[in-house]
């Protein structure tokens, strides 16, 4: 049904975490921002259960390669994971509300790395996913396993005579008893790559017979079967887009139009919403030596393939699309990613109504999108790369919804906190798992990616010359990186109230921890001026900022109320009605004013603090969780649970660090 982001070739090495994203809302509509997570898959089980995975032990990262969903709110992930020691299979549930490690079995024999690659669903209790692994002689084997419901069974795939080199990239189901499965192998006697095709009959897995284009070898990358009597399968063959339809008994391979100006090309997924009507996606390379690259869409009629115009992202000289899903003639997305002339890589998705393809905004926090399900017009899913967070190499997972207009990001990671780099080029966005992502100047020192903690993360503090941070849990933790020392913290204590906030001192020896009844704690160099602990509240204090004069600090409650110590006393809200809480404080350098904002995006301003704008009154694709003030100019920034990051005044936007 669709491709996969990485083929497995030589090894089955992992790479980099992908990240999956709910859609809902129509395709075509257009749409604003902000990350995601999902799933899925096809068949009943029909099989020997077998030993596998139960639990997933940190340090881990997972990649997410297929995603399948028989209904908007039901979703199956399947990929692999890493527990430090080895990799192993991946599956995952999403019942709508949150997600759920499945065990999956191993293949037959000692498999080594095994990962699963691709996944079709007919019910919530019916999917199949393939994919390979490496055997004892370093072979690389396909295997297949189906979900019934309560179990992964494990299936054999018969392997072509003497190969090598054997793969399942794909896999789509028309019914409980009929799937086809498309990748490809290599002969132990050549070194060419040759079409691997195998079918499902509820039973049992055989293999057909290899179609081949011109005389020459196919590679398959993705299938899609709307009938048991209609599948179609596209690739490339000689560095030329190809495709293939099967009609329940052979293969009949299609003539496709190669892009006029294409040194090569490939597709990479196709979709059909039945036998006369197929969308599938790929790129085109221009030249040997050149790295320009173009997205390239066609489709076929029942008769013919076509090219479809669809549009690069702009000054990009390097665009690939890798998936796309269409749930009627009229709603298709595709989804892919994009690198600019300044370098770096940013997720693309495109839609198609009915007439034509264009952009539309993708998950700000993905990097790359990798695979898209979309189960009707009004909902989608898909899986995306991240950006890489502060542990480096994997990045982290985050879920976001599709509602027609806007990426929501849902649980499990979102974001609470922003940070600005000491020059104001940059800055760190920390979710609540404890994993920070770096835009901009901003640089990675390291996070809670792969750290056991007990109460979420509420907050980040950078260190004054920007070559660390702390993290900061609402346990009383105090988690240093970079050159942040530590200088103690509340963790293990017994706390009347949640810590909520952090402020570090100006030389950055000590700090601050404030909790939501107004107790304080200081640490290091910071000197405690007072608090509000034991005294009544007309509302909790959700932050602190550091008077950078005087050395005291302000402490601001959930209705606006104002709270100095050793600090001046600039104004609050307090005596306002608010439409929603206020969420944090920052102050200005010279400590000669304050602003603090709501979870509604409403920015309030006092002393010298200038007003540069705000998102109060505009519609939200989620709820403000943080602020962080522009060093040195009159701007700041805004950032939503979900990821998106809007500026104001001098501040500015960046791209990942």
């Amino acid at each position: 049904m669709r491709a996969r982001l990485w083929p497995i070739r030589r090894a089955l090495a992992a790479s980099v975490m992908t990240t999956l994203i709910v859609a809902t809302g129509p395709i075509a509509a257009t749409g604003a921002s902000v990350v995601s997570t999902r799933i899925g898959s096809v068949s009943p089980a029909v099989g020997r259960p077998g030993p596998g995975n139960h639990e997933l032990h940190p340090p881990f990262y997972a990649i997410s390669h297929g995603i399948s969903c028989p209904a908007p709110n039901e979703c199956m992930a399947v990929g692999l994971y890493d527990t430090g020691n080895s990799t192993t299979s991946l599956a995952q549930w999403w019942n709508g509300a949150s997600w759920r490690h499945l065990s999956t079995p191993f293949p037959p024999g000692r498999p080594v790395n095994p990962q699963l690659q691709s996944v079709s669903c007919i019910s919530a209790a019916a999917c199949v996913a393939v994919g390979g692994y490496n055997g004892n002689q370093g072979e690389l084997k396909v295997f297949a396993e189906a979900w019934n419901g309560k179990d992964w069974v494990e299936h054999s795939m018969p392997l072509p005579a003497r190969s090598t080199y054997a793969v399942s990239t794909s896999v789509s189901c028309s019914s409980f008893s009929g799937c086809v499965a498309v990748g490809s192998y290599e002969p132990s006697n050549t070194s060419g790559i040759i079409a691997l095709a195998e079918v499902w009959n509820g039973r049992s897995w055989a293999m057909t017979r290899s179609p081949t284009f011109m005389g020459g070898a196919i590679s398959f990358q993705s299938v899609s079967c709307k009938l048991a009597s209609f599948c179609m399968a596209v690739g490339s063959s000689g560095g030329q887009v190809v495709a293939a339809s099967w009609n329940g008994r052979t293969w009949t391979v299609l003539s496709v139009p190669h892009p006029q100006t294409a040194y090569s090309s490939t597709l990479w997924s196709v979709s059909c919403t039945s036998a006369a009507t197929c969308s599938a996606v790929g790129w085109y390379g221009v030249g040997m030596f050149s790295s320009v690259t173009h997205s390239v869409v066609v489709s076929w009629n029942g008769q013919r393939w076509a090219i479809v115009g669809s549009p690069d992202a702009p000054r990009a000289p390097h665009t690939v699309l890798y998936s796309v899903s269409c749930a009627s003639l009229t709603a298709c997305m595709a989804v892919g990613y994009y690198s600019p002339n300044g370098g770096g890589t940013f997720a693309l998705v495109e839609a198609w109504n009915g007439k034509e393809w264009s952009i539309r905004p993708a998950p700000p926090l993905a990097t790359r999108l990798a695979d898209v399900d979309c189960p009707s017009a009004a909902s989608c899913v898909a899986t995306a790369e991240s950006i890489p967070s502060a542990t480096s190499f994997f990045n982290a997972s985050v879920i976001a919804r599709w509602d027609g207009a806007t990426w929501t990001v849902l649980s499990p990671a979102p974001i609470v906190a922003i940070a600005s780099t000491p020059d104001g080029k940059g800055y760190y966005l920390a979710s609540s798992d404890g994993v920070v992502f770096v835009f901009g100047d901003a640089r990675t020192y390291g996070d809670l990616n792969e750290t056991a903690h007990v109460t979420p993360v509420v907050g980040i503090d950078p260190t004054p010359d920007g070559r660390g941070y702390w993290l900061v849990s609402a346990g009383g933790g105090v988690f240093p990186y970079g050159d942040a020392k530590s200088f103690g913290s509340e963790a293990g204590h017994h706390l009347s109230r949640p810590i909520v906030g952090m402020a570090a001192t100006r030389d950055g020896r000590g700090y601050w921890l404030v909790a939501s009844d107004g107790g304080l704690f200081s640490f290091g160099d910071a000197t405690f001026r007072g608090s509000m602990g034991g005294r009544h509240l007309n509302d909790p204090i959700v932050g602190m900022a550091l008077d950078a004069v005087t050395g005291g600090y302000w402490m601001v409650a959930a209705d606006g109320g104002i709270f100095a110590f050793d600090a001046r006393f600039f104004g609050s809200t307090g005596s306002l009605r608010l439409k929603k809480p206020i969420i944090e404080i920052e102050a200005l350098v010279s400590a000669r004013g304050y602003r603090f904002v709501a979870s509604d995006g409403g920015v309030f301003d006092f002393g010298a603090a200038r007003f540069a704008g705000s998102l109060g009154g505009k519609k939200l694709s989620s709820p403000v969780s943080g602020m962080a003030p522009q060093p040195g100019g009159t701007g700041y920034w805004l950032v939503q649970v979900n990821g998106t990051v809007t500026a104001f005044g001098g501040a500015h936007t960046y791209p990942p660090g």
